[in-house]
């Protein structure tokens, strides 16, 4: 007989595991493209989209083992752990801005609550008297926060919103804790829709404290977010851990180790969701139309393509202002790549080497802009003038971005340097672990340091751009990482920019831990070695030189293929966070300021 509730309650689960993740990177993209201005205020802008799509898919690659537990490794997967959790910390920074002691402070209560009920969940016979500890402290929080009436005083108001963070972190590790379970041999586990509450609970609740505290807008979005992904990392991933540990064969337990499908990575999105749908119930805030607040294209080529495509709708004049803004862009980048002096008023091109006829078009062109009628040819007039002008503003100052050659060798001086050090370790477990070469290959030990050379090369590239804005193999060939500011890079463009070098960085690294193995301990432990031919070895060694080929190869030349037809020598990576790659030293020809002294400013 067969059971009709079993069948539709397996059905409903199996939907809902295919559909949740698409639709909320769909709902992601929607509201980054639809409604581009509260999505930055938000913090959910185009920029962490592409990082949680892209970083969290090719994140699922790297893995970074922490810490050794008995016979086990735990780790935390970059994809479904790292960027989660640093997208948290920099959403709670948002909330509190500039106050580090109420930042510290919610460090401290919710650091010390995670000890607590962790003992609890080791030595405690009855693990739902952890439970009770957890739901009565964030019980205490938020009541506390809810209980708020008014505007709360400027100078107390992050300890406010961490006060708030705290009870909603307290909550989300009480409602996970009874929602998951842990099976050895699996790992841990939340059926349908049990795993909706904490997201779906948390969301709702950071609306509330928002509207309690009256802090902006959208403020409820990086406060659920932020919230859910700590309370379900402690609530799932540390309290539900320790049973795992020393249940037969040793094995890697990962943090977020399913990639953008874990739970962890899910329940910040769908808390944003809850947030949202509950924010529109209370305000039914409508999007703000994305051709007003839409941001400019990022490049000077972009806008001429704008104007383009606003000529053949019959808009002129915003053909004409496209054309304008294009040359402006232009203009303003070669004169930030060149150092050169602020632009004078009526002098468009003063302080650059150009002929006095390139100033007096560029001015023409703005004149045209600013007219009050604009027939169909001023749109050609405007677009050809606006062509040309980026284009001599392109070649100006090409000469200082990096060529895909420098980029190449100094992108291999990087590899050789994180290869050192991760050599050492595959040599020393190698050179400890007993037993036949099958034994070492398929080691703990060994394939933790494998998956750990792209976790631990990641955090390299990424750390060195955000704090130095260069890393070792960079700074060797003058190489600099900036934003179109030409600063150091913040966070999420640092992370985004270098998640694409996952997939070269995990090739490397299991293929240079089997290669260690290989020639350390030979062929012959494989059970390859034949006294009549040589043929297994020369196999081996193709393999791994087709697989190098493969995950190493092919991404670097598909970088430099993309950057040849890039105006601003920029690969995927450049292109989603919106970085430059620069030559840091002075433009040969063209010193700072020497054109300026030359060429009369004007009035």
């Amino acid at each position: 007989m067969v059971d009709g509730w079993l069948v539709g309650s397996n059905v409903v689960q199996t939907i809902a595991f295919l559909a949740e993740l698409p639709l909320l990177w769909l709902f992601l993209y929607l509201f980054a493209w639809s409604d581009p201005e509260r999505a930055r205020e938000a913090g959910f802008g185009r920029r962490t989209f592409w990082l949680l799509v892209v970083g969290g898919s090719l994140g699922y690659l790297g893995d970074l083992p922490f810490v050794p537990i008995r016979h086990d490794i735990l780790a935390i997967s970059v994809g479904g752990g790292v960027i989660p959790l640093v997208l948290s910390g920099l959403f709670l920074r948002r909330l509190s801005p500039g106050d580090l002691p109420a930042q510290g402070r919610f460090l401290a209560l919710v650091v010390g609550e995670t000890a607590v009920a962790l003992l609890a969940a080791i030595f405690l016979p009855d693990p739902y008297a952890t439970i009770a500890i957890v739901t009565i402290a964030g019980a205490m929080t938020v009541t506390a926060v809810l209980l708020l009436r008014g505007r709360t005083p400027v100078p107390g108001i992050s300890d406010w919103v961490m006060t708030g963070a705290v009870g909603l972190v307290s909550g989300g590790i009480a409602v996970t804790f009874l929602a998951t379970e842990s099976l050895p041999g699996l790992g841990i586990v939340s059926a349908f829709p049990y795993y909706l509450l904490t997201p779906l609970g948390v969301g709702i609740l950071a609306v509330a404290i928002v509207e309690q505290l009256k802090l902006p807008p959208m403020s409820s979005l990086p406060l659920a977010y932020a919230t859910a992904t700590i309370g379900v990392l402690i609530g799932a991933d540390v309290l539900r851990q320790p049973p795992l540990y020393g249940n037969g064969t040793p094995a890697i337990y990962v943090i977020g180790g399913a990639g953008p499908l874990d739970l962890l990575y899910l329940s910040g999105l769908m808390a944003v969701v809850g947030a949202w749908a509950f924010d529109w119930l209370v305000h039914r805030r409508l999007p703000r139309s994305a051709s007003t607040a839409s941001p400019p294209p990022a490049t000077p080529e972009s806008l001429l393509r704008s104007s383009v495509q606003l000529s053949l709708d019959g808009d002129s004049a915003g053909a004409v202002r496209m054309a304008g803004a294009a040359a402006d862009a232009a203009l303003d980048r070669t004169r930030r790549l060149l150092d050169a002096p602020p632009e004078p008023t009526g002098s468009p091109w003063s302080g650059l080497p150009v002929p006095p006829w390139v100033d007096m078009d560029h001015r023409n062109l703005r004149a045209l802009v600013v007219s009050k009628e604009r027939r169909p040819r001023d749109a050609a007039r405007a677009w050809w003038t606006a062509r040309w002008l980026v284009r001599l503003a392109r070649d100006m100052s090409r000469s200082r971005f990096a060529t895909p050659g420098r980029r190449f060798f100094a992108g291999l001086a990087d590899f050789l340097l994180i290869a050192v050090p991760a050599t050492v370790v595959w040599v020393s477990i190698v050179l400890l672990t007993g037993g036949p070469v099958t034994t070492v290959l398929t080691g703990v030990p060994l394939n933790a340091a494998a998956i750990g050379y792209a976790a631990w090369g990641f955090g390299y590239f990424v750390l060195a751009e955000h704090w130095y804005g260069t890393t070792f193999g960079k700074r060797l060939f003058h190489l600099a990482v900036t934003d179109r500011s030409l600063r150091r890079p913040a966070a999420i463009p640092a992370l985004l920019r270098n998640t694409p070098k996952l997939i070269p960085l995990t090739v490397a690294g299991v293929v240079g831990a089997e290669s260690v193995v290989l020639l350390l301990r030979g062929f012959g432990g494989l059970g390859l070695r034949t006294a009549a031919s040589l043929l297994p070895e020369v196999t081996v060694v193709f393999a791994i030189l087709l697989l190098l080929t493969l995950g190493v190869g092919i991404p670097t030349a598909a970088g430099a293929f993309g950057m040849s037809f890039s105006s601003e020598n920029q690969r995927l990576g450049d292109l989603l966070a919106g970085t430059w790659v620069l030559n840091d030293r002075p433009v040969a020809g063209v010193p700072p300021g020497a054109a300026a002294a030359a060429t009369p400013r004007s009035a």
